[in-house]
């Protein structure tokens, strides 16, 4: 065959692959996040799955061997309370304004508002087989009593601590794309918490004794500036990593109370009542990091799953501190909240689903 007979053939094809290889494939022309000329809304919602954790251990008790009321003769081993992981939310909304929306030359910037929300609780309870007058197991209560002169020993003892936890972060940020597939995003913001920490610890004996219990409560909120950084780098068909910090210096009011009843020997029932107002300066750092899946409807809207691991520390937030034994130089006196305050953290599993259009 004349090789004329090729070239026709070979022109075509090679036209053919031409034009295929100049298109840009879909992935290519659909950005990993949004471009830098993106005008859009987005939002998320969040599950949360968090551990509160205190620097110092919640001890409501004692368990103890005694050869009489007043006299211990075995080493005390202590009883805690410890949060377990509980389920939250969060949930955001926030607006993006692409390069030169506001004017010439202006970066793109974008602002978010979000709402973190968690409530956990926690108990535990103790029951001893001896005896008071006798040699035996019993609970000796670890709390402020009106009463010091005598260590009173209990058969049943129960302690329930719960936290409550909002939280509202306000966030301007400006990205920065490091490279096509890498965007690092520096914002500044306001914050804003509220906590409410109770804590119920109750002991009873068979009669004639009085039964002790000591109710606890401390509440703040308050606000201040906030600020810090995230990156975003895809690797992919849609996934990524991401990774972010950011730190808060709040400032607000602070309310203990402190309701204690116990008895002495006479048995006479006693209470001691005791609050304060005050102020404190709360800082907090939080650090987080995971993977995403990102995908893009016709350009119009995109789909966002994340999964990652946060961790969140108070400085000082736990108001209880380290709890002292009745027979301490301050247990007549609310040693609950007389001890200097440690710090409260947060740290699980976060999982997002999110929309941009």
């Amino acid at each position: 065959m004349p090789i004329k007979n090729y070239i026709l053939p070979l022109i075509l094809c090679s036209s053919l692959i031409a034009n295929q290889t100049d298109q840009p494939s879909a992935h290519v022309t659909d950005p990993y996040y949004y471009t830098q000329d993106a005008n859009e809304y987005f939002g998320y919602a969040e599950w949360i799955y968090w551990n509160p954790m205190t620097a110092d251990p919640m001890n409501w008790g004692g368990f103890v061997t005694q050869s009489a009321s007043t006299t211990v003769v075995a080493s005390e081993t202590f009883r805690n309370l410890q949060y377990d992981f509980s389920s939250g939310f969060r949930v955001g909304l926030g607006y993006r304004l692409g390069c030169d929306t506001s004017g010439a030359n202006t970066r793109p910037w974008q602002l978010e508002v979000e709402y973190t929300r968690l409530h956990t609780s926690t108990s535990d309870s103790e029951d001893a087989n001896g005896v008071v007058n006798g040699i035996g197991s019993a609970i000796e209560p670890l709390l402020p009593t009106p009463d010091t002169s005598h260590v009173y020993t209990f058969l049943h003892g129960n302690s329930h601590s719960s936290l409550d936890y909002d939280r509202i972060d306000l966030r301007i940020a400006w990205p920065f794309w490091m490279q096509s597939n890498v965007i690092l995003r520096p914002f500044v913001g306001g914050t804003v918490a509220w906590f409410e920490n109770d804590w119920h610890t109750f002991f009873s004996n068979t009669p004639p004794a009085t039964p002790a219990s000591c109710d606890l409560d401390w509440t703040w909120w308050g606000g201040g500036l906030l600020g810090g950084a995230d990156a975003y780098v895809g690797i992919g068909n849609g996934l990524g990593f991401f990774a972010d910090s950011s730190f808060g210096f709040l400032f607000g009011p602070l309310k203990t109370d402190e309701l204690d009843t116990g008895v002495d020997n006479t048995p006479i029932f006693a209470t001691l009542s005791c609050h304060s107002d005050s102020y404190s300066f709360q800082p907090v750092v939080n650090f987080g990091a995971g993977v995403d899946y990102k995908y893009w409807f016709n350009k119009a809207a995109m789909l966002h799953i994340a999964l990652g691991w946060e961790f969140t520390w108070w400085f000082d937030m736990n108001r209880y501190g380290r709890v002292n034994q009745r027979d301490s130089a301050i247990a007549s006196t609310a040693g609950y909240f007389n001890t200097e305050p440690s710090g409260l953290g947060y740290q699980g599993f976060t999982a997002r689903l999110g929309l941009d259009f």
